[in-house]
């Protein structure tokens, strides 16, 4: 019981993002790469919490407040910066699957490890990890995922906007490993904030995208007709999608073609 209630949430809560994409170009071997190295955070996280430890601090409750947020937080964005070099992602919501796929796999393998190493019987502790701490990993990574590729849809990446984006997951995250709450109702405040955050940012993202590609509405005869004219590359729309080329195989970008047209016809044919 203790293996499933500290593993399966965050298991769900994946799925569940994934589902919620209704673009749904998020490449499933990505996916599976990202937890990879998200358990592959975790030992390298555990390796050098472990050395910081035992040559520069002695209060471990301090260390877990103030350092091992920041070292973690880094080591699981790593994969994140790697896919956006190779522009492996495009668009925010793709970010925060990847991110909380990182996650996932961070907290799947520390939660298999503290089972392993110290198996108290007290399923509480358990049920606060995988409903608590393990969403909170995944909520931390998705949201550097996010604020990154949020620079860089708005061109405006910048190695400040890597670093803030990892300061305000270090934040959350030792505020997280302060306990200035119970147990038990910071992991009812994860579980019903973090859900509710990733609604509200998908449905903004996708109105946002819908918006910025130009079918609202008052555009939809002009670009319509760029279409029709085979003129849709000096649109929004078609630079946006122009600039997706290197991000995702060609089939995709013919679907995202076909439902620009799609939606804009439908559109018209209400006018």
């Amino acid at each position: 019981m203790a293996i499933a209630v500290s593993t399966i949430p965050v298991i769900v809560f994946l799925a569940f993002l994934f589902t919620m994409d209704s673009f749904k170009l998020v490449s499933v071997k990505l996916l599976a790469s990202c937890i990879i190295w998200g358990a592959l955070a975790t030992l390298t996280a555990y390796i050098l919490n472990t050395a910081i430890i035992d040559t520069h601090f002695s209060d471990f409750t301090l260390y877990s407040r103030y350092i091992a947020p920041v070292a973690e937080e880094i080591i699981k964005a790593i994969i994140i910066l790697v896919l956006i070099k190779f522009k492996k992602i495009g668009f925010t919501i793709d970010a925060i699957i990847y991110g909380f796929a990182t996650g996932t796999g961070f907290s799947l393998a520390e939660n298999l490890y503290y089972l392993a190493n110290n198996p108290d019987p007290n399923l509480l502790i358990w049920i606060i990890r995988g409903f608590g701490t393990a969403l909170m990993h995944g909520g931390c990574t998705a949201l550097v995922a996010m604020m990154i590729v949020g620079g860089q849809n708005r061109k405006s990446i910048t190695i400040l906007n890597i670093l803030t984006a990892l300061a305000s997951a270090s934040i959350i995250h030792s505020l997280f490993n302060h306990f200035y709450f119970s147990p038990v109702l910071q992991t009812i405040g994860t579980i019903t904030l973090i859900p509710a955050l990733f609604v509200l940012i998908f449905n903004y993202n996708e109105r946002a995208l819908r918006k910025w590609l130009e079918i609202e509405f008052s555009s939809e005869v002009e670009l319509l007709s760029k279409i029709n004219k085979g003129d849709v590359s000096s649109t929004k729309a078609g630079e946006y999608l122009k600039s997706l080329k290197s991000k995702f195989p060609p089939e995709s970008i013919l679907d995202m073609y076909c439902l620009l047209v799609n939606w804009n016809l439908h559109h018209f044919n209400h006018l």
